[in-house]
């Protein structure tokens, strides 16, 4: 690599990582003029003194590139050695990316100059702004190979950006000084009715995905229901939904992934939930459904201001019916804002089946909430994903959602009155079990299979403005809480790859 041409101040940082090599190489084989080459060696400059790297090897040398073969001290058989030499300095690295990235003809590259910087870098959870390096549009998977190329040859850290949802903005590289890479102008579909498989480039949205599957074949997909999250990272995370308990996770029906690796590569893949630990998903394959049609309801409960009796009496009898549910019913509970010192309590989704079982089997329910209202509506699968989610289409600018804090969390709640206690703004829980239980955990990386109920909490600054009160911080991390009441539930989070050791004991270190 190039010494000083852009007149910024470079502090070298080295950094490693080590697999074997199949033959014995020494360190004085090694000639220092080697160019860069397809087997990836570069310039090495030997220095008089020796260094460990990690206390593993002795390297007598300085690398100015990325790749060599050296003898670990007191073993007969070599390392191989991969070096990545990266900037301390920020302004360096941001300099040596622009000027990569500036020989690549159809990237839209928009630096901390371009005038669209503060809007392309927006988050969709305000609270996080953080300054990106640079933001790239691809248009194709040649893009994204050349845009990781320059990533990698600056030493800046590369973030993939689907749909942008993440609440913690990891989109936008949950730091300063990453280059995100924007896919959002690779959303073609195809869709094979043959074969029922439909090939969705992860620039698309859920909303255009639906309703494209619907217009070409009828067809459907288990996935949330927000029109404007990316099918990225909600692919790659799992990707739930109220079709979820009948036809699993999203990435249960993913069959094949075109991924573009750290090298520049590209590779066909079945990635099965683990995708951000090996390259950006360009295009996802999957095995679709036929489209059901579905029964939308919502059974709705407003007591007095102040009396949160009722509610917590609702709560425990939507446990009993959920855990006993058929895999047929999509569930979400809710309790919202209702005036004042008011909540209500609500219970909705969509039922996939006859109108004959959906009253039977909710009978019991509505018997032990006499109180409660419930409405009900027939639709196609299209109308019912647009009912639930308000518009399927994203070709208007998403909504503002301010500064928010939002937590997640996965449990089954014995008691849930202080967890009322905590909820005047607004809380949901999607009710798991059916197909995504019946998979193995060893099919996919995505872990909470046997979960029950998953516990969102979402909380919002006065008028969507800025800035978050810290009060907000206390107040949902409070709701959280509440559901982290046994010592097991704490340890679980921490431990839950203990079953997995043996496997992932196995996966080579690069």
């Amino acid at each position: 690599m190039a010494a000083n041409t852009l007149g910024c101040r470079r502090r070298w940082q080295e950094q490693s990582s080590r697999l074997r090599f199949d033959s014995k190489i020494s360190c004085d084989q090694l000639r220092n003029d080697q160019e860069p080459s397809a087997a990836g060696f570069c310039v090495h400059e030997p220095i008089a003194d020796s260094r460990k790297i990690r206390d593993q090897v002795s390297v007598p040398f300085k690398s100015l590139g990325c790749l060599g073969i050296f003898e670990q001290s007191g073993e007969s058989i070599p390392w191989l050695i991969i070096i990545r030499t990266t900037y301390v300095d920020d302004d360096c690295r941001e300099q040596d990316l622009l000027a990569c990235l500036s020989g690549a003809q159809n990237l839209t590259v928009v630096s901390p100059d371009s005038p669209s910087y503060n809007t392309d870098r927006l988050t969709f959870n305000r609270r996080f702004a953080y300054r990106p390096a640079a933001i790239v549009y691809s248009t194709g998977v040649q893009d994204v190979q050349v845009a990781v190329q320059c990533g990698a040859s600056s030493g800046t850290p590369v973030v993939a950006r689907s749909g942008g949802h993440s609440y913690a903005a990891y989109g936008t590289g949950g730091q300063d000084a990453s280059l995100v890479i924007d896919l959002s102008r690779m959303a073609s579909l195809t869709l094979n009715n043959l074969t029922g498989e439909a090939t969705a480039q992860t620039g698309i949205k859920l909303g255009p995905l639906a309703q494209g599957l619907w217009d070409q074949g009828r067809r459907a997909l288990p996935h949330g229901i927000c029109p404007y999250v990316g099918i990225g990272g909600h692919t790659a995370y799992g990707g739930a939904g109220l079709f979820s308990r009948q036809a699993g996770l999203l990435i249960d029906r993913a069959v094949r992934a075109e991924v573009v690796l750290a090298n520049g590569t590209v590779a066909t893949a079945a990635l099965r939930g683990a995708g951000p630990s090996f390259g950006i998903v360009t295009a996802w394959t999957y095995a679709t459904l036929p489209a059901p049609n579905s029964i939308g309801y919502i059974l709705t409960l407003k007591p007095a201001a102040g009396d949160k009796t009722p509610i917590i009496d609702a709560f425990n009898h939507f446990q009993t019916f959920a855990r006993n549910a058929l895999p047929t019913w999509g569930i979400v509970l809710a309790v919202v804002p209702d005036g004042p010192n008011k909540l209500a309590f609500e219970i909705s989704g969509n039922f996939y089946g006859s109108t004959a079982d959906f009253n039977a089997s909710f009978q019991p329910l509505l018997n032990s909430i006499p109180q409660a209202e419930l409405t009900s509506q027939e639709f196609t699968w299209i109308e019912a994903l647009a009912n639930t989610a308000g518009s399927l289409s994203t070709v208007s600018p998403e909504p503002v959602s301010g500064y928010l804090l939002l937590r997640s969390l996965t449990e089954l709640i014995g008691s849930c009155a202080s967890l009322i206690t905590f909820m005047p703004s607004h809380s949901s829980c999607l009710v798991y079990g059916g197909e995504i239980a019946r998979a193995s955990s060893n099919v996919t990386s995505f872990f909470n299979r046997d979960a029950f109920l998953t516990f969102q909490f979402y909380a919002s600054a006065k008028n969507l403005t800025s800035p978050y009160p810290a009060s907000g911080l206390t107040f949902v991390s409070g709701m959280h809480d509440t559901l982290q009441v046994s010592p097991e539930a704490a340890c679980k989070k921490r431990a839950y790859t203990e079953s997995l050791l043996p496997r992932l004991t196995l996966v080579p270190r690069s």
